[in-house]
C-alpha cells in the first residue's frame, strides 16, 4: 500500500497545485522518456486461442457468430492487429499520468524536476476511494518486456504504462493513471499534507507560498531543505508557517 507520496517540480507550478488544489495529467507522448508507453512494450500476435480470447470477450454473441468471427480474424490477422493497435492509440490520447516519487529528498530529483533546487517537493497523502484516477508503482527492469496482449489484455496495458527501464530507478516513481482524462484534475485541498521547499529557493516565491497556507487555513507542514557541509546530501527542518516580512 503506497502511504505517502512526493511531487517535484518548479515552483510555480507548486504555487499552482496549492492554490488551486489541481494536478496535470499529462499525456504519455509528452514524457521525457522515449521509451514511456512504447507501442512495441505490448506483444500483439494473434494465435488461434489468442484470437478466440479476444473473440469471446469482445463480441457477445451466438456461438455460430463467434466462429464466423473467428475464421475472419484468422485470414485477416492484420486487421484485427490494427484494429487493437488503433484502440492503444485512442486510449493513449484519452489517458492522463501524473508523476510522483516515493522519497522528498533525492538530489537528482531536486536537480531534475525542482528547477535545480529552486522549487519545491510536495507531499500528498491519497484515499483509497478515488474514481478519476488510480495509484501505481513503476517497474523498472534491465530487459525489454513484451507482454502479450492476448493472454491478459489489462495486465498488458498496465505494463504498457509502467514499465521503465532500470535506468531511471532513482526516480522510484508513483504514478496517477486517469484512463479517461488528461489536463488539470481538481484534488480535495486536505491531500497535501506537506512541502519542501528548496535549497535555493526565492524567498519572495516561498513567502507566496506560506501567506496561500495561512489565508486558506492549510493543514500543511512546512520545511526547508538544506544541504549539509561535510555529506552530499539534503535535509529538511521544520519552517514557521507564518510569512515571511
Amino acid at each position: 500500500m503506497i502511504d505517502k507520496i512526493f511531487k517535484y517540480t518548479n515552483i510555480d507550478y507548486g504555487i499552482k497545485i496549492v492554490r488551486d488544489s489541481s494536478l496535470w495529467f499529462s499525456k504519455p507522448e509528452n514524457f521525457n522518456d522515449p521509451y514511456d508507453c512504447y507501442k512495441n512494450l505490448i506483444k500483439i500476435e494473434p494465435s488461434k486461442d489468442g484470437i478466440a480470447a479476444y473473440i469471446d470477450r469482445n463480441y457477445h454473441t451466438t456461438i455460430r457468430e463467434k466462429e464466423k468471427k473467428l475464421n475472419y480474424y484468422l485470414r485477416n490477422r492484420k486487421i484485427l492487429v490494427e484494429k487493437i493497435e488503433q484502440g492503444i492509440k485512442e486510449r493513449a490520447e484519452n489517458m492522463g499520468i501524473c508523476c510522483f516519487s516515493k522519497t522528498f529528498d533525492n538530489l537528482l530529483m531536486w536537480s531534475h524536476y525542482a528547477n535545480n533546487h529552486t522549487g519545491v517537493c510536495i507531499g500528498f497523502k491519497f484515499n483509497y476511494d478515488l474514481e478519476v484516477f488510480f495509484l501505481y508503482p513503476v517497474k523498472y527492469t534491465s530487459n525489454f518486456p513484451h507482454t502479450d496482449y492476448f493472454v491478459n489484455p489489462e495486465t498488458a496495458l498496465l505494463d504498457w504504462v509502467l514499465t521503465k527501464s532500470e535506468v531511471w530507478s532513482y526516480e522510484t516513481e508513483v504514478r496517477a493513471v486517469s484512463f479517461e482524462k488528461n489536463g488539470i484534475i481538481e484534488i480535495e485541498s486536505n491531500i497535501v499534507t506537506e512541502i519542501y521547499f528548496g535549497s535555493k529557493i526565492d524567498p519572495m516565491k516561498k513567502n507566496e507560498i506560506l501567506e496561500i497556507i495561512s489565508a486558506g487555513k492549510l493543514n500543511i507542514d512546512v520545511y526547508q531543505m538544506r544541504m549539509l557541509d561535510d555529506k552530499f546530501r539534503l535535509i529538511p527542518t521544520a519552517n514557521e508557517t507564518s510569512c515571511i516580512r
